[in-house]
């Protein structure tokens, strides 16, 4: 019960610190399930932090399998769903450290699935993650120097 109250003070107290260039991202995408697109994410992104290269996982599975890997879905109260479906919700926002040193999730939800109804129509709507992640690259907000995204079909 002592690793609760932890937690939760050091979700409070995260701040994470201004990371430095050089940035990589690399994207995992297959229209075909069960091919490892999520243990591919996971196992990279750990692998990156370990190493001691700040990562970023951005999960853009619904079934939030790589969030759940890293992130008690409890603690998860904003998912990359608000980042692009809310103009006001920054992704950095979202972002929570996980308890991998290094390592910080961008988690998803069950409700990202209704994501691309909700954009229908929209003019921008190709290019809401990339203007998302804009800030971040160029250190506006916070720097990863790798990110991971994970993202279910093409």
């Amino acid at each position: 019960m002592q690793d609760v109250g932890r937690t939760a003070r050091s979700l409070l107290e995260y701040r994470p610190p201004d990371f430095s260039f050089p940035q990589m991202i690399v994207a995992i995408a297959n229209q075909k399930g069960g091919v490892g697109k999520t243990t591919t994410a996971i196992n990279s992104a750990a692998a990156l932090a370990l190493r001691g290269k700040r990562t970023l996982l951005i999960d853009l599975d619904p079934q939030a399998n790589s969030t759940m890997s890293f992130l008690d879905m409890p603690q998860v109260s904003r998912s990359v769903y608000d980042a692009i479906a809310d103009p006001a919700v920054a992704l950095a926002d979202v972002i929570l450290p996980s308890s991998v040193e290094n390592l910080s999730i961008a988690p998803s939800r069950i409700a990202l699935a209704k994501l691309e109804a909700k954009l229908v129509g929209e003019m921008d709507a190709h290019f809401r993650l990339k203007d998302k992640l804009e800030p971040l690259r160029r250190g506006r907000i916070r720097r990863w120097s790798s990110t991971v995204r994970r993202r279910s079909g093409c």
